[in-house]
């Protein structure tokens, strides 16, 4: 039985496939939340 490796194996796609997937959705995040703030504080500086 190879669990070890086979978890291994597991971790080595699926931790960069998790990373891809959040620099992938990040943008559509921002949207959603800069599209629901009102303009005021988008253009507020403080």
């Amino acid at each position: 039985m190879m669990v070890g490796s086979e978890s291994h194996r597991t971790l080595q796609i699926y931790i960069p496939l998790a990373i891809f997937m959040v620099l992938l959705l990040f943008p559509f995040y921002w949207m959603t939340i800069v599209s629901l703030k009102p303009s005021s504080d988008l253009f507020d500086m403080n």
